[in-house]
């Protein structure tokens, strides 16, 4: 029943009698059989096709050593084991270690049936196809590492011709917190602009670049590492302050003389329209001028005894 659902593409329902087949196996000929071995590997073969490659792998693993074990390490079976390893870790994407597993497989062909075998050769074409997609990936590799490098330079260059992208970077980094990826971009994004991370070719010397990367890093410490385009706003000439602190002191002084005439109308009993018949009566009087500001009432007041005393000696 199991054979026949795994003909129909459909390992998962045939997984259950493969346990019960092995449940059997071992109530009938005990657990060190040849025949628990190959059931392993039957199984293994089931998980592999629906996906589950850790559990094929434990179970390829339990059939070498019994192989090993029951069998040898130089016997036919032994060497299926390791070709059936090689095959899992293929389709996991490790050809090393298939290379590596495939190796041991056409040792044993070769010792056993001879180089000149069919088996033997198939294993030698399995070792030639590992060995090529080990290197291809390597190639791979060292490309994608390459146009990283390459994009990851081009937005170095970018950042340094134009500061206003740094500044929005910086503010989104702190708008997002200290915990968050933004800060952690920020740091590498300001070292590399300060020059710790920048790739360096040959004949460039390194103690010298990190000296150089260490007076930028503390001079943006101190914040005196402006970048370019960036204006200082200048500070205020000294009459532009006389006149921000003319310009505050004035409307106190009208404040108090208003505060001023209100005491004089409430100090009178007449309403506000007996006050005005009464100031049409009253002689008109020399309006006195107003003090300076900040000068007190001193000048003012010796005005006013002058024309105390001449009024004395006209009488």
């Amino acid at each position: 029943m199991a054979l026949f659902y795994h003909g129909l593409n459909r390992s998962e329902l045939s997984l259950p009698y493969m346990s019960r087949a092995l449940l059997l196996l071992n109530l009938s000929c005990g657990p060190d059989h040849p025949d628990i071995a190959a059931t392993f590997v039957n199984i293994a073969m089931m998980y592999q096709e629906i996906g589950k490659m850790n559990i094929a792998l434990r179970y390829l693993q339990e059939a070498l050593k019994k192989n090993e074990r029951l069998l040898g390490e130089e016997h036919i079976q032994t060497a299926l084991s390791y070709h059936a390893l090689a095959i899992a870790f293929n389709c996991m994407g490790a050809f090393k270690l298939s290379y590596q597993h495939e190796k041991k497989t056409f040792d044993i062909l070769s010792k056993q049936l001879g180089e000149d075998d069919s088996k033997t050769r198939d294993a030698q074409n399995w070792m030639n196809k590992f060995k090529m997609r080990e290197l291809q990936k390597n190639a791979q590799k060292q490309k994608d590492q390459a146009m990283n490098d390459a994009s990851t330079q081009k937005a170095i260059d970018i950042l340094k011709a134009r500061p206003e992208l740094i500044h929005a970077f910086q503010a989104a980094a702190v708008a997002g917190g200290p915990g968050t990826k933004s800060s952690s971009s920020n740091s590498s994004l300001n070292a590399a602009l300060i020059g710790e991370t920048l790739p360096r070719g040959r004949g460039i010397d390194e103690r010298a670049a990190r000296a150089a990367a260490g007076v930028r890093r503390k001079a943006a410490a101190r914040g005196l590492l402006r970048p370019h385009g960036v204006q200082v706003q200048p500070l205020p000439s000294l009459t532009q302050l006389i006149n921000i602190i003319n310009s505050e002191v004035t409307p106190d002084a009208v404040e108090n003389g208003d505060a001023n005439a209100v005491k004089k109308e409430d100090s009178n009993d007449l309403p506000s329209s007996d006050a005005t018949d009464a100031k049409n009566d009253q002689p008109s009087k020399p309006v006195e001028e107003q003090a300076p500001i900040g000068l007190g009432k001193g000048l003012a007041s010796l005005d006013a005894k002058k024309r105390k005393s001449k009024s004395k000696a006209g009488a």
